[in-house]
């Protein structure tokens, strides 16, 4: 079999981004077939390191993505969900079980099951019929507010998802395998991303933004921090047989971009407002009159 060819792409533009990734894919990749005997999938494949900076984080914080990208805001919207937590913890865990997922990222990262270790995790695994887990979401968060503090960078504060017991026999295991937070000082860090499989044509750019998106909202933001590159390590970065002909038909120009979900505009009216509508808020708890719901940051509804 031929070496799938590597490449390594440094870009500010995260449209161009997926653009140089694809016209790489489509001058040098190397026809693969690969999955099962019962799932062929074929597939021209590539390595490649992509290394986003400046403007391309932005980009991926609003969800500006390639206006060929095959992907619109309403699916935007419903994939960005499975990296929320809020949806996740009160919404999906009420699935039926044959509705739910093979897995979710958000669920690795927020319930990522643990060995047992104590008598209790033994009673639990094999009374209730439950596992152990650790939300490593919020100890990355933990850690990189003790960077923050003490000015002292930690190689040690990354997520992973896999897990030998369920992955090594599972048809369909995680792509995304690990993301590693580096502290630089100034409130700045760096991110990097392992991924073991990616569809570069229609996965690589949803990816991005719902992962990045989850660890602003998660800890960076928290912990009053800013991403200043993000680096991308794709082991089997491919484009399917199937998608060939679409891809082939790339432009590199981004000057219509479409967004993976609808911006919401500031509202500068509401934002001078917040700390009456909180008021209000703890006022209703108080007497009863009715329960209120914060939808966002500027929606208020009151329920009766």
């Amino acid at each position: 079999m031929e070496l799938s060819k590597f490449n390594i792409i440094e870009e500010n533009d995260f449209p161009s981004a997926w653009y140089r990734a694809v016209s790489f894919v489509l001058a040098h990749g190397v026809a693969m077939v690969f999955g099962s005997s019962n799932e062929k999938k074929r597939a021209w494949n590539s390595i490649q390191i992509i290394i986003l900076y400046g403007n391309a984080i932005s980009q991926i914080l609003r969800g500006e993505i390639h206006p060929q990208f095959p992907f619109g805001d309403k699916k935007g919207e419903f994939y960005r969900r499975e990296f929320d937590r809020n949806w996740f913890l009160s919404e999906y865990l009420k699935f039926p079980e044959a509705k739910k997922f093979t897995y979710l990222y958000i669920e690795r990262l927020i319930r990522y099951i643990i060995p047992s270790r104590s008598f209790k995790d033994l009673i639990l695994k094999v009374i209730f019929k439950k596992d152990s887990f650790i939300d490593q979401l919020a100890v990355l968060r933990e850690q990189l507010k003790e960077q923050v503090k003490s000015g002292i960078t930690s190689n040690r504060s990354q997520v992973i998802t896999w897990q030998p017991g369920r992955d090594l026999f599972s048809a369909s295991p995680p792509c995304f395998q690990s993301m590693q937070i580096i502290y630089l000082g100034n409130n700045e860090v760096e991110i990097h991303i392992k991924w073991r499989s990616r569809d570069l044509f229609t996965a690589w750019m949803i990816n991005l933004v719902g992962l990045i998106g989850m660890i602003q909202r998660e800890v960076i933001g928290p912990c009053g921090c800013t991403i200043v590159r993000i680096v991308d390590c794709n082991v089997s970065l491919h484009i399917y047989e199937g998608d060939l002909d679409q891809a082939k038909r790339v432009k590199p120009s981004v000057k219509n971009p479409q967004y993976m979900f609808r911006a919401k505009p500031r509202n500068v009216f509401y934002e001078g407002m917040q700390p009456l509508f909180y008021f209000l808020f703890s006022l209703y708890n108080v007497l009863n009159i009715g329960e209120i719901k914060i939808s966002g940051i500027f929606c208020y509804e009151i329920k009766r």
